[in-house]
């Protein structure tokens, strides 16, 4: 497992977590494609401080295009996942967006409502199961007595 942090304490954290693991510190994404060549699977997680790192994590699926990649996104609200999974498209990037929602969005809180999981290149089986996995999630995970997913091809 080759595994890149770009904050200098999680990369640590990392290091005695995960002892087996091959931890660089430093920018993911600007690893890319030499990072993804002869990977199972890359999974992409950016800190989503800036609205650029948005479109930076549609080109770096761009870049490794074909490996079996997961990217992690926050869902506050619609916008930027959206405006996400629209860019990958016009990139020519295709796969599914499988999102939880734990909180409704039109509750419009500042704070973290959901997420998603952007499988690109992946398996239909491990599509399959995150989707399996998803009911018991939004249980275990719902903050008003309720919850939604969705699945979204591109």
């Amino acid at each position: 497992m080759l595994l890149h942090e770009i904050d200098s304490r999680s990369a640590g954290l990392l290091r005695r977590a995960a002892p087996e693991a091959d931890v660089h510190e430093g920018d993911g994404l600007a690893a890319l494609p030499p990072a993804a060549e002869g990977r199972a699977l890359v999974l992409i997680d950016p800190p989503y401080t800036g609205k650029q790192e948005w479109t930076d994590a549609a080109r770096a699926l761009e870049r490794i295009r074909g490996v079996p990649s997961a990217l992690w996104y926050p869902i506050k609200a619609l916008t930027r996942p959206r405006a996400l999974i629209a860019e990958l498209a016009r990139l020519g990037v295709h796969g599914i967006a499988v999102e939880l929602h734990w909180t409704p969005l039109r509750l419009r809180r500042e704070r973290l409502n959901g997420a998603g999981l952007i499988l690109a290149a992946a398996p239909k089986e491990a599509v399959a199961s995150i989707s399996a996995a998803l009911p018991e999630l939004g249980a275990l995970l719902q903050t008003h007595g309720e919850w939604g997913a969705a699945q979204i091809g591109f």
